[in-house]
């Protein structure tokens, strides 16, 4: 038969199990912290091979170069996953077809959040004021009892913003607006927290349609656009 443990055994034996948890914990958390930094490793390559845009024939409006129109990304950096479908032309994945007579302009962005935060914060590109809020579907209807919104069946949930720039960005498909902060004629600031990534009106999946929109109301590639990573946080 074993002798019990004394006090100083037990202990010991505590310390120990302290050490190998905490040594547990900080390989986890490291092995995390490298998935983390090779995503935005990643997405900073996709921005940086992306080419140099030239402003359009514009007239009279002038629209600013890359260089003077850096925003932020939509979703804070460490809840980016991967993009799920470029800005251009592909084949529409609610009606796919094989031989590619079913291809559309496809005028935005769609950004995957990781799993763990699949209803990631949405935030605004850059400050500006709130030109056109479609709430959530079934949301009630302030000071009307018994009416809901009903939603826009193909973008869902969406936000669009005017910026100082006379540019817009526009956030689609959205789970939730945030109703302290979102309505139209409202200013908001990068640091507000104006929606979550949601699956809402015509999508495959839950994902962020990001669109921005120049002066002259032209769809461009928002990755000609976003700060870096160590830039935008």
């Amino acid at each position: 038969m074993r002798p019990p443990r004394t006090p100083a055994q037990n202990a010991m034996y505590f310390l120990a199990a302290c050490i190998l948890l905490g040594c547990a914990l900080l390989i986890s958390y490291s092995i995390d912290s490298w998935r983390q930094q090779q995503l935005i490793d990643k997405l900073r390559d996709e921005i940086e091979r992306v080419p140099e845009a030239e402003p359009p024939e514009t007239g009279e409006v002038e629209i600013p170069r890359p260089a003077q129109l850096m925003v932020l990304f939509p979703i804070h950096w460490e809840d980016f996953r991967r993009f799920s479908s470029a800005f251009g032309e592909r084949n529409n994945p609610l009606s796919p077809s094989a031989g590619g007579e079913n291809v559309e302009d496809h005028g935005g962005l769609d950004v995957v959040p990781l799993d763990t935060v699949w209803n990631a914060r949405v935030r605004p590109v850059a400050p500006g004021e709130i030109t056109i809020h479609w709430p959530p579907k079934g949301r009630p209807v302030p000071g009307y009892p018994g009416l809901t919104f009903s939603g826009d069946e193909e973008r869902g949930a969406w936000i669009e913003i005017l910026h100082d720039t006379g540019w817009r960005s526009r956030y689609l498909h959205l789970s939730w607006t945030n109703p302290d902060v979102v309505h139209e004629g409202a200013r908001v600031g990068v640091e507000d927290m104006i929606g979550r990534v949601g699956g809402s009106g015509l999508t495959t999946g839950s994902h962020l349609h990001f669109e921005l929109v120049n002066p002259l109301g032209e769809r461009v590639n928002p990755l000609l656009y976003f700060k870096q990573p160590e830039e935008g946080k």
